[in-house]
């Protein structure tokens, strides 16, 4: 294997959202990894808001991180900047169909990667995180405002009540407690009531 290559699923079609991706996603989700966590916990409401401790920006900074969008989304997207004195400039861009190496300048904060998420992937959608060991992914899910981390129990900070899975959220949808109950049940999730 060459340095920085990576072993794909087989079988991905190049039109399947999920191709390139080294985990198998089932109905949008990925499968738990063997023997990690998995944790829910609170995210922002822009894609690529992911709420984690300083020490673990340091640690993605110091691996080779991926990101792809796993939701079913449109081929293209765009920014609309409006400037002070009315102004606008408009940016459209591919949404990368193949996983993309993060920058490290963007692996530094939620904030700077956040902001690279939205000039790539967009700002809505659900975004999928790895490193290239492969011992652990992050989803981010805005419309949720949750990340949910799989990984081995000593790998990252972990929210210190994890028997209260997405209790931010303090009303949702009929659809957002179906995606809450959803979750709950394929990744072994306590939900709170």
């Amino acid at each position: 294997m060459l340095e920085g290559e990576l072993i794909w699923h087989a079988g991905a079609m190049p039109s399947d959202p999920t191709s390139g991706v080294p985990f198998y996603v089932g109905d949008g989700w990925p499968d738990r990894l063997a023997g990690a966590v998995v944790t829910a916990s609170e995210a922002g409401v822009l894609l690529g808001s992911l709420l984690l401790a300083d020490s673990a920006w340091a640690s993605l900074r110091a691996s080779i991180v991926f990101a792809l969008r796993i939701d079913d989304h449109p081929v293209m997207d765009g920014l609309t900047t409006r400037y002070p004195d009315g102004s606008e400039e408009h940016r459209e861009f591919a949404i990368p169909v193949a996983p993309s190496m993060v920058p490290t300048a963007a692996l530094t904060s939620s904030r700077t990667f956040s902001d690279w998420v939205g000039q790539t992937h967009g700002l809505v959608g659900r975004l999928l995180v790895w490193d290239r060991s492969q011992e652990w992914w992050i989803v981010n899910e805005p419309d949720l405002e949750v990340q949910i981390l799989c990984a081995p129990v000593d790998r990252f900070e972990r929210d210190p009540h994890p028997d209260q899975p997405f209790s931010w959220l303090p009303r949702l949808t009929d659809h957002g407690r179906q995606q809450v109950a959803y979750l709950t049940r394929r990744y072994g999730l306590d939900s709170v009531g």
